[in-house]
Parts: C-alpha cells; structure tokens; sequence
C-alpha cells in the first residue's frame, strides 16, 4: 500500500483531511512544518539548510515560537489519540531564504511581491514534498481547497497523478518554469501551454473514472445540486439537508471552503450561464433572465451589474450575440472577418 503523507497545521481542515484519508483506506502520516524563527533565543539553535525531520518531543526541546509551540503540543495529542505518526520537519532557513527574504527585498524596490506564489513552488511542492518522500511518502496531500474549472469542464473535477497522465505534468511543468523565468512574450507562451492543457484535460473523460475530488468535499452534494439546478427555486435549508448539516453550520463551512456564501456562489452561477446564453443565442435578456432562474427582471439586471460590472445588454453589445458570433462556427483559431 502507497502512503500518504498529510501536511498539518494544526488547524481543523487539515485534521479533516488526515483523518478522511484514514477513513478511506489510505496509510497516512502527519507532516508538520516549522517556519519561522523564536526571535528571543533563534541564534542558540541555528536552523538548517534543508528540511530536518524531527519528532514532536525534539521540536517542543527546540526554542519555538508561543504559536509554533502550540500547534506541535496540539498536534502531539490529537496524531496520538488517533493512533498516526507525526514528523516535524523544521524548515526555518529555508523558508527564510526562500519566501521571507525575496519577499522583504522586492517591498524595499517598491514592488508587490506575492509570497504565497513563492511558498507554494518552494516550500509547499518543494522542501515540504522532500520531507515528505524522505519519510517513505509516496503522496503528499492537505487540507486546501481550490476551485476548478467547473464551468468549462461541466462540473467535471479530477485528482491527476503525473504517472497516469504523462501528457499533462510537463505543460503544467513548463508554465510554472515560464511563469517564474518570466523570458520574452512569456504571457503568450503560458496561454498557448494553458489551451493544450484545457485541451487534453477535456479528453480524459473518454478514459474511464480516474477519481473524484469532489466526493471528498462535504459541501459536493450543494455544488453539484446548484450546478444543476441553477435555474430551479430552492431554500439555503435544501442545500443545508443535501449535506447533512444544520443550515447555520451548513452556511459557515461553504464561506470557510469557497471564499463566499451560497446564495453568492448561485447567483454567479447563474449570471455564468447568463452570459453563455447572452452570447451564444438570440433569446431576449429577460428570457435569458428566466431560464437561469431570476424571478424578475430587476433582479437579473441587478446582479449582473454587479457581477460584470455592466447591464446585460450593454455585456451583449460589447461580445457580440448569436451564433454568428460564436468560435464554434469555425474549424482553427480564426478570428470572424470585419464588416467591409
């Protein structure tokens, strides 16, 4: 059996995910990362290079910060109750040098650094990743969401390994390699790279089930009810019932997960499939407003100003509307000729 090793926090989502992950089977470990430094006593203990893997009783003889302290001590206990390994892998120097330093030099030029971009590639999928195939770990997963691209694959959502999907690791390799090394028309690079991934991703479904992401999230059953019913007339309590939870804790969990609430998170989706229709058909804007599932037409106007920043006709004017107009017209990357 592969194992899996769980990035931890200390907080509730990526305890969620250790102990799911357990529940479906896998032979996991704790990883718990250490970053920064104790400012009253760093230099009696100098951190190392790369990742050094400790246990929880060598990181709490360590000096640690009042917070870093905390999360290990509450880790210890929890990982010991349910009867899984912790590793603590201190990565003080290399975060250090890695996210802290770029971070705090590129401030000073007057520039906006994005450390979390530079956390992901080097400390993330990289020092954390090391630690955790150091200890044997085939896999590494935590307790993150991300959103997919749920509207152009329909609702499709997929966990992709490089081995099973030998043509899509190295697009996704050489748009981060472009990204970072950011070299002449790079911009345009990345976006060509980014449709042969689309495009092959598109294709994968023909293979056969390779794993749902989604039926390991607790609110799937209201993403997916929304993505189908969209159009329909339904309570926060419906949503709430479909997932099992009390409509107050149903409600916290899908803000904490998607960054909004889920009345927000419908009427996107409905303005999303507003703006197909608004392009892709002649129906009139309150027919398109109706078929998405807004009740009047001061509602649909309403939202959409204030999702698109402009009125739905205004939108249409500006992208054109019909068929006539549509990509899927043409066989190639054309551009439709000018009115003469």
């Amino acid at each position: 059996m592969t194992q899996l090793a769980v990035a931890v926090s200390g907080g509730v989502d990526s305890l969620c995910a250790l102990l799911r992950l357990r529940e479906q089977g896998h032979d996991v470990l704790a990883l718990h990362g250490l970053f920064l430094p104790d400012a009253a006593s760093s230099g009696l203990r100098p951190a190392p290079e790369g990742p050094c893997l400790l246990t929880a009783a060598e990181a709490l003889a360590t000096p640690l910060p009042p917070a870093s302290r905390q999360a290990v001590e509450g880790l210890q206990t929890a990982c010991g109750q349910l009867g899984i390994p912790l590793h603590v892998a201190d990565m003080r120097a290399v975060f250090d040098r890695e996210v802290v330093t770029p971070f705090v030099l590129a401030y000073a030029r007057g520039r906006t650094p994005n450390p979390c971009a530079l956390c992901n590639r080097a400390i993330k999928f990289g020092a954390l990743l090391d630690a955790a195939l150091s200890l044997g770990a085939d896999r590494i997963a935590t307790g993150h969401y991300a959103r997919l691209l749920d509207g152009l694959l329909h609702g499709w959502c997929r966990v992709l390994s490089p081995q099973q999907n030998p043509a899509l690791a190295p697009l996704v390799r050489q748009m981060l390699r472009e990204m970072t090394q950011k070299g002449l028309n790079y911009q345009i690079s990345v976006r060509g790279l980014f449709v042969a991934f689309i495009t092959e991703l598109m294709r994968l479904p023909a293979h056969g089930d390779i794993g749902s992401l989604t039926g390991s999230m607790v609110i799937a059953p209201a993403l997916r009810y929304i993505n189908s019913h969209y159009m329909e007339n339904f309570t926060i309590g419906d949503l709430a019932e479909a997932c099992s939870m009390s409509q107050s804790h149903f409600r916290r969990v899908f803000h904490e997960l998607m960054g909004i609430g889920p009345l927000e998170h419908l009427n996107h989706t409905r303005i999303t499939k507003a703006c197909t229709l608004l392009r892709m058909t002649d129906e009139s804007i309150l027919t398109v407003g109706e078929q998405v599932g807004f009740r009047s037409m001061s509602s649909f106007n309403r939202h959409f100003a204030e999702a698109m920043g402009c009125s739905p006709s205004e939108w249409r004017r500006t992208v054109g509307a019909g068929r006539s107009t549509s990509i899927l017209k043409y066989n190639g990357w054309l551009t439709p000729p000018r009115d003469k």
